[in-house]
């Protein structure tokens, strides 16, 4: 019983190990493509910034209760949608007009 129980320790901590690589790994891929995005948009210097940003966030989500970074998440999530819908109020005239023109141009009715 004792071998067996050695064993499945063993395998769950080679587990964890592979979790952790799998992390790390997409952590930094993410950090790497992003942080390019971040440098084409603002320019080299804030690169750095951004990085500092997202290992600062990588700790703290870590460190912080879950229920805490699930609300800041959600929250997050939430503020990403002002842009949206600035951007679709300013659209829709044109997504409009747009519309019309197609439906215009195919012949198309509403029903058929």
């Amino acid at each position: 019983m004792e071998k067996i129980m050695a064993r499945n320790r063993v395998i769950n901590h080679i587990a964890w190990e592979y979790v952790l690589l799998t992390c790390v790994f997409v952590g930094g891929l993410l950090l790497t493509v992003r942080s390019g995005f971040v440098q084409f948009l603002f320019g080299i210097e804030a690169s750095g910034v951004y990085q500092f940003l997202f290992v600062l966030a990588i700790i703290v989500g870590c460190t912080k209760p879950v229920d805490l970074v699930r609300d800041i998440a959600d929250t997050f999530n939430g503020l990403m949608a002002i842009p949206n819908f600035i951007a679709l109020s300013a659209l829709s005239g044109v997504v409009a007009r747009l519309t019309r023109e197609h439906v215009s141009k195919s012949g198309r009715r509403r029903g058929r």
